[in-house]
């Protein structure tokens, strides 16, 4: 496999940001998997392409869980 930049990850205090980015179509692709807060998340992406970037803040389990998601469908669509 060629090396894929997967995602940026920046650590806080007590919590960290996930950058990330897929296409539209894999943001459609997971929109029911995710929580609303994720859902604004990828309504106010930053366009790129044919799809844009989203950066996720992990506070809290669900935020987490959310993270987990998208980075599973990124990881999903490499060759």
């Amino acid at each position: 496999m060629k090396n894929k930049l997967i995602c940026n990850v920046f650590a806080e205090k007590d919590s960290f940001t996930v950058m990330i980015r897929l296409s539209d179509k894999q943001f459609q692709e997971i929109n029911d998997d995710v929580s609303d807060e994720a859902k604004r998340s990828i309504a106010e992406k930053h366009p790129g392409g044919d799809g844009g970037w989203i950066h996720l803040r992990v506070q809290e389990e669900q935020q987490l869980e959310d993270a987990m998601t998208i980075v599973r469908r990124k990881v999903m669509s490499i060759p």
